[in-house]
């Protein structure tokens, strides 16, 4: 079965952003942080190894704020932990694991 981003596409506000994600699988979570380049998403970065991550993990590929389909964010706006610790404190995850790319 090969995922479409349109099937697992998801939106989650936190206090300060709406945060886009891409979400599949059951078990441990894994958080998935793209880079910072150009045209950077949870799902540029991270389509290819979603599924396989799935078989195993809940697997969360965010689109951090500024990048993708979240909320745009200018220069000194730019918190990646703020970000990934109130993406956390939305859905509920007390503990997971992280996995960045650049």
């Amino acid at each position: 079965m090969t995922l479409r981003p349109s099937d697992i596409a998801r939106d989650v506000k936190t206090k300060n952003w709406n945060i886009h994600y891409y979400e599949a699988g059951e078990g441990h979570p894994v958080v998935l942080l793209h880079g910072g380049g150009p045209g950077a998403t949870g799902w540029s970065n991270y389509a290819s190894n979603i599924e396989a991550l799935a078989e195993s993990f809940h697997v969360f590929a965010v689109d951090m704020p500024g990048w993708g389909e979240s909320d745009a964010v200018s220069f000194d706006e730019v918190d990646h932990v703020e970000a990934a610790v109130q993406f956390l404190d939305a859905l509920g995850i007390e503990k997971a694991a992280f996995v960045g790319n650049s």
